[in-house]
């Protein structure tokens, strides 16, 4: 197994704050990201210790951060529904 350098260590977060606080590298962005998505229909919950945004309990988004530049998954249900 090799590691990957630039992703952060994983540590277990239950919240998206708590994500936020964590990744305060990208605190800013993640912020402002958050908000925008918040003023959306979608709900906000935390899977797999990061952040994961939902319709109708579909997961359809979720920001992501590594040590030197931050990712957004857009999850493949959405194009099933949408």
């Amino acid at each position: 197994m090799t590691f990957n350098k630039d992703v952060m260590p994983m540590k277990k977060v239950y919240s998206v704050d708590e994500y936020i606080e964590v990744n305060s590298k990208w605190s800013e962005a993640l912020t402002i990201l958050r908000n925008i998505i918040r003023s959306t229909e979608v709900e906000e919950s935390v899977k797999w210790s990061a952040p994961v945004y939902t319709i109708d309990g579909k997961n359809v988004f979720g920001p992501g951060t590594f040590k030197n530049h931050r990712v957004k998954r857009q999850i493949k249900e959405l194009l099933y529904k949408y």
